[in-house]
């Protein structure tokens, strides 16, 4: 999900994230639905971070708050997944 500053949920739709791993490298890029919920697949094990893609927040006139952690361990579980909510601010 995506929110506001003030709270209240952005309803954007086909927003790009990014699947970032530990060398900075975009391992996977996928587009929300239109409930803003994404399925990210056939990720190796290791420690990611998800981001908003920088140049669609920038032509939206947004900045993120938070960039979430993800762990993927070796048997395909998450033992970390802080996602639900990315926070965005306005420029």
């Amino acid at each position: 999900m995506l929110r506001g500053s003030n709270q209240q949920d952005v309803n954007l739709q086909a927003v790009p994230l990014l699947l970032i791993d530990e060398q900075k490298n975009t391992q996977v890029r996928v587009l929300s639905e239109y409930d803003v919920f994404f399925v990210i697949e056939g990720v190796p094990h290791g420690i990611y971070q998800l981001v908003v893609e920088p140049a669609y927040l920038a032509r939206k006139g947004y900045k993120i708050e938070n960039s979430p952690n993800i762990n993927i361990t070796k048997d395909n579980e998450l033992t970390t997944l802080d996602v639900g909510i990315l926070y965005l601010n306005k420029l």
